[in-house]
């Protein structure tokens, strides 16, 4: 492939995500993105998590696992509360506040269970 061709490709993609980031800016109310914020922060630490366990060990296992859990665990959680803050209508009108209220109980379930499991 000629480097003229790399080129073009390389700035049809930056349209691309250029295109896509100023849709998102646009369209996405601001307390979503902050949601969408904490679960790439989320995934983030469960990558660097997962590293850390290949090139150290994971010698105290269940922490290992304790911590991965969480991490995913409240990442899944995250996702749960955009959606209903999303899509209200699809989980029976359900208000934002409730939704957050459901958001909290479920951490306060997950944090104990990992507690528990990290023994």
């Amino acid at each position: 492939m000629a480097p003229a061709a790399k080129s073009t490709i390389s700035n049809q993609w930056l349209d691309l995500l250029s295109a896509l980031h100023q849709k998102y800016n646009e369209d996405t109310p601001r307390k979503l993105q902050l949601i969408d914020l904490f679960i790439v922060f989320s995934m983030i630490l469960a990558f660097i998590q997962a590293i850390y366990a290949i090139l150290s060990g994971s010698f105290p296992y269940n922490s290992y696992l304790a911590a991965l859990f969480c991490v995913v665990g409240y990442a899944v959680l995250c996702i749960c509360l955009r959606l209903q803050i999303a899509n209200p209508r699809d989980f029976g009108n359900i208000t934002a506040e409730s939704a957050f209220a459901g958001f909290v109980v479920g951490n306060l379930a997950l944090f104990v269970i990992v507690t528990t499991f990290m023994g």
